[in-house]
């Protein structure tokens, strides 16, 4: 799983990528949470092509989080009967 992390004390509309998944991997699924006090609201998972965007509506430090699932997707490099 890539993971990535950052701390803002910006109002307004915040967004945070996921990481790309290692060679050989896809990304399956982007995860989007806020650590720590609440004051940021998810607004979309997805936006921007691998992007979580939330609405923060306070100054204190809130530290958002997105992660990506990678998943290895085997290769048909032959025709399998």
């Amino acid at each position: 799983t890539a993971f990535a992390s950052t701390t803002t004390t910006t109002t307004g509309y915040q967004n945070l990528y996921a990481p790309a998944c290692a060679a050989g991997y896809t990304q399956t699924a982007i995860y989007c949470s806020v650590q720590g006090y609440s004051g940021a609201n998810l607004q979309s998972v997805g936006f921007g092509n691998s992007a979580c965007e939330w609405g923060q509506t306070v100054t204190t430090p809130i530290t958002l989080q997105a992660a990506s699932r990678c998943c290895r997707v085997p290769g048909n490099s032959a025709i399998r009967f």
